[in-house]
């Protein structure tokens, strides 16, 4: 389903909203979208000033949206559509009525800043990137997996070390 919503301007500077859908078959949507905060060992890796370049990165340079899907920070994804935040609440309703609400997942879109390379030491602008959960989990998902490998190995080591 799209949502189109759309302001227009009336006298006495008030304005109504027209909101337009299109309905299409039905899609099951699987997705998880976890925010990972900065981790206690790798927040001394980042410059002190980093929430200004963050907002810098995301807000100035970026205006709001991910710099890889174009999804603008606090509206809504309801699977790959796009759900302006006024909207929200018709969406779910229009979802119910069709009986889809159960088999799509509305998530809020928030943008985050990614370092390319992965060291949170190198803060430079052209390593940073204002991406969304998605774009950005995409982006790490590689590093995550062989972060978590290492870890499970170091731990396994650490087993037969003290095993009797």
């Amino acid at each position: 389903m799209t949502i189109f919503c759309h302001f227009w301007p009336i006298a006495g500077g008030e304005s109504f909203l027209s909101i337009f859908w299109i309905s299409q078959e039905p899609e099951n949507i699987f997705s998880k979208q976890v925010i990972l905060p900065i981790s206690p060992d790798q927040k001394p890796l980042y410059p002190a000033n980093w929430r200004e370049i963050s907002q810098r990165i995301r807000f100035d340079r970026a205006g709001g949206r991910c710099e890889r899907c174009q999804a603008p920070h606090l509206w809504y994804r309801a699977g790959n559509e796009l759900i302006h935040p006024l909207c929200i609440e018709l969406a779910m309703a229009i979802l119910e009525i069709e009986g889809r609400l159960d088999d799509v997942k509305i998530t809020r879109i928030v943008l985050t800043t990614a370092h390319l390379n992965h060291n949170p030491a190198d803060s430079s602008d052209d390593n940073l990137a204002a991406l969304c959960q998605r774009c950005h989990l995409a982006h790490d998902r590689l590093h995550h997996i062989t972060t978590i490998r290492k870890k499970r190995e170091a731990a396994a080591k650490q087993g037969r070390l003290f095993a009797r």
